[in-house]
């Protein structure tokens, strides 16, 4: 695989663009996917969050837009499925674009498909079978794993006693904290108890308008709130660099949905922290979620906060 960007025979223009931005060395996934990539092949490739598969797509498109912008005929797609990871892509684009592009009608005769995703469940093996002609396969690392660099723990504890444990974290370490919740009231309920107590947080879900969630999101990234509460809308799509600790504040239902939460902490060389709570009647749930990804977390059980035991 290619050791340096310079390497992929890229445009002067683009070349430079990944120069001004310090973009010098691929990760695997981008080395993986950019040649087949430029080559007009579709991809189909799966790498754990935080691993750059953001410019392994985007790099190739601005490539192509830079040198179809004599002929103008040229214009991409990117299909992404939350506002949060819309806006993330497009900062990247604009990151590497090397001019400004034009939207212009164009008759295709040939479709090129770049599909990446951090997991690869049913419901996208499907879409991938119907939409993709003959993809070159890219998997770097487990599709259903969370990241090495994360330490997985999970607190045996009731509801009743979550709220008490999640304040109980925020003093004893440091850093931003991401919390996930099941509901929209939860996300609300759990923020509202947190600021009550002292602490800086903001909440993000789908019942706040857009404005809201941008500027939650913004204010949690430039550290003017110490903890984001989130529902699962903002699991896909949220990019912060440096979030020290995940908390899974109720249990995920599925084990994407776990590899998705914890991805939030751990990206890229990061080390991150995942605490995962669970009652007594949820142990079943939680085994289940383990075999999925084939991990075991470190256990503790809570009775109060002042008595916990490994």
């Amino acid at each position: 695989m290619k050791t340096e960007f310079s390497e992929f025979y890229l445009s002067a223009a683009v070349q430079a663009r990944l120069d001004a931005n310090k973009f010098i060395t691929p990760t695997p996934v981008q080395a993986g996917a950019i040649p087949p990539a430029m080559e007009g092949q579709d991809v189909l490739a799966t790498a754990q969050t935080g691993t750059g598969k953001t410019l392994s797509f985007l790099i190739p498109i601005v490539e192509m837009l830079q040198r179809a912008q004599d002929r103008n005929a040229a214009q991409a797609l990117i299909l992404l499925p939350t506002r949060e990871l819309a806006m993330q892509v497009e900062t990247a684009f604009k990151s590497v674009r090397t001019s400004p592009l034009q939207t212009v009608a164009l008759v295709v005769a040939h479709r090129q498909t770049l599909c990446y995703s951090a997991t690869l469940d049913r419901a996208v093996k499907e879409v991938a079978g119907k939409y993709l002609n003959n993809p070159v396969r890219i998997e770097i690392g487990s599709v259903l794993k969370p990241a090495e660099n994360v330490e997985l723990r999970t607190f045996e504890v009731e509801q009743s006693n979550k709220q008490e444990l999640l304040e109980h974290l925020l003093s004893a370490e440091k850093g931003s904290f991401l919390v996930f919740v099941r509901t929209k009231h939860g996300a609300d309920r759990v923020a509202r108890r947190l600021v009550r107590s002292g602490w800086s947080a903001t909440q993000i879900h789908g019942d706040r308008s857009q404005s809201q969630r941008n500027t939650a999101l913004r204010s949690f990234s430039e550290g003017h709130h110490r903890v984001l509460v989130a529902t699962d809308v903002a699991s896909r799509g949220i990019d912060v660099a440096h979030v020290a600790h995940v908390v899974n504040y109720d249990l995920p239902k599925l084990a994407e949905d776990f590899v998705h939460r914890v991805g939030r902490t751990g990206r890229a060389d990061a080390r991150g922290v995942a605490s995962t709570f669970a009652g007594a009647a949820e142990r079943g749930e939680l085994k289940k979620i383990e075999r999925a990804l084939s991990i075991q977390m470190k256990r503790f059980r809570v009775r109060s906060v002042e008595e916990s035991a490994a």
